[in-house]
């Protein structure tokens, strides 16, 4: 058996300001676990990260004029964020071994919806990570019958 990290199990952690993403893969490095589960849950990475890991002449500056803000919120659109974390964990020989996102088919805007889980799908790709699981109703959402229930899963 194999034990992993998620970045979920760490995400209080990201939220408190005690470390970002790389800092997660460094002590994933220093521990007796063997690799590391993506999740769009918390992930929290600034200018520093890019700073340390991005490979030179990926990213401007100029493009991140808040030094602070968490670019890690939108990782999909954030190649630079994607090539830094693939890089560090590599360095650091951590496999990245999952990605997982929430989503909701139940969403109003379907299309958008399964738009949005494919572009994880694709950073999941770009980041060398061979599995992938997302949720297909929102986590929180619990039926209130049986015929809601036949419902979503009809949809879904």
């Amino acid at each position: 058996m194999k034990i992993g990290v998620s970045s979920y199990s760490v995400s209080q952690s990201f939220a408190q300001g005690e470390m970002e993403i790389l800092d997660a893969i460094d002590w994933i490095a220093d521990s007796d676990a063997t690799h590391f589960e993506i999740t769009g849950v918390g992930l929290v990475a600034t200018v520093a990260t890019l700073e340390r890991a991005a490979p030179a002449g990926s990213w401007d500056p100029a493009d991140y004029p808040d030094r602070t803000q968490n670019i890690a919120k939108d990782l999909p659109n954030q190649p630079a964020l994607i090539a830094a974390i693939r890089t560090h964990a590599e360095a650091k020989g951590v496999p990245l071994s999952n990605y997982a996102v929430g989503a909701d088919f139940r969403s109003d805007d379907l299309d958008a919806e399964i738009a949005r889980v494919k572009q994880h799908i694709d950073t999941a790709h770009a980041l060398g990570i061979p599995c992938f699981r997302h949720d297909v109703v929102a986590w929180a959402w619990r039926d209130a019958n049986q015929a809601e229930f036949e419902e979503a899963f009809a949809r879904v």
